[in-house]
């Protein structure tokens, strides 16, 4: 398990990365200052949240719920769950050649992304979720009664077993749903 502070440092050092590299990219037209600005909001809405989350995490037990925030720095769940996708994609696609050409060591680039893995799963175990529209299900004691949603909660709650399932079969190569439907082959286990 990767420890707070580490994803703390993760997003410091990609934070400054884009500082450093970012204008070089605008003055060359690879992008514009609109889209830089909104990369670097990404980086503190992905700190605030860490912040919040850590602040969470150092309470003593019984802990209340964090409180859930829908936007952070403009940015919906999704923005910054995807800003993560997007920045590990990048990381598969650039860091074999910087590796190749001597410009990042193997070790750093693999404890970089393991960094930001961490990060994406913090956010992908619920942290903030909120469906597409902004809504949060209703977790708790209303959350399993169908016939007490306003069509809002039933559109985020079926939105939140869509992520659950996703999730569950990105780490795991299948959701416990589809292993569950499967039909049988015959074999005795």
């Amino acid at each position: 398990m990767i420890a707070l502070p580490e994803i703390a440092a993760e997003i410091a050092r990609e934070a400054a990365a884009r500082r450093a590299t970012y204008p070089a990219m605008i003055a060359r037209l690879k992008m514009t200052e609109q889209q830089a600005a909104a990369e670097y909001a990404l980086c503190a809405a992905w700190s605030s949240d860490l912040a919040r989350y850590a602040d969470w995490m150092n309470r003593a037990a019984p802990r209340a719920p964090i409180v859930p925030v829908a936007r952070q720095h403009g940015f919906i769940w999704a923005d910054r769950r995807h800003g993560i996708t997007r920045e590990l994609d990048r990381r598969a696609r650039l860091y074999p050649r910087w590796i190749a050409a001597g410009q990042l060591d193997q070790a750093e680039a693999d404890q970089r992304t393991a960094r930001l893995s961490a990060l994406a799963d913090i956010y992908d175990d619920g942290f903030d979720w909120h469906d597409s529209f902004g809504t949060r299900p209703p977790f708790g004691r209303r959350f399993a009664r169908d016939d007490d949603h306003t069509p809002a909660e039933a559109e985020a709650i079926r939105q939140w077993w869509t992520h659950v399932h996703a999730t569950l079969s990105a780490r795991y190569g299948t959701s416990q749903q589809e292993a569950l439907h499967r039909p049988r082959t015959g074999q005795i286990f």
